[in-house]
């Protein structure tokens, strides 16, 4: 059930910057050397090690929900999630989600995330709901961990 905000149950860290690519509400992103922010470029594993990463928030201030993607060059509001944390994140297409089942970011320049595959030492959100995007990548609900 997704819910109509990215942040469901948080701590406050919020920031803002500027978008170096296109994202949704709900992915990963990361500074870049340029001062920007853009989807994770990291490796999966490389990824893990770096900890939770900055989420994209919906643009609540201009009226816009979680389903209003941004574009490259817009100002966009994030949220730097922390332990213990419920947020929205954006599921890959084809995924299938259990409560209670682990997730870690795709990498590469995604920005997506990913049930495990069972050989990943570190994860870092813990779904509350199922979900099963068909057809467009879907939020899913977690706890941060």
């Amino acid at each position: 059930m997704a819910g109509k905000t990215i942040l469901l149950k948080g701590s406050n860290h919020f920031d803002e910057g500027t978008l170096e690519a296109a994202v949704s509400p709900g992915m990963a992103v990361e500074l870049t050397p340029t001062g920007g922010l853009d989807e994770v470029q990291a490796s999966q594993a490389e990824a893990l090690k770096q900890g939770i990463p900055i989420v994209v928030l919906e643009d609540a201030l201009q009226g816009k929900i979680v389903t209003a993607a941004y574009s490259s060059g817009d100002k966009v509001f994030t949220y730097q999630p922390v332990a213990g944390d419920h947020i929205q994140v954006l599921v890959k297409d084809g995924e299938t989600i259990a409560v209670a089942d682990k997730l870690v970011l795709e990498g590469g320049g995604s920005g997506l995330w990913l049930g495990i595959t069972g050989s990943e030492a570190a994860y870092q959100v813990k779904a509350l709901e199922a979900v099963s995007p068909s057809g467009a990548n879907g939020l899913c609900s977690v706890a941060v961990l």
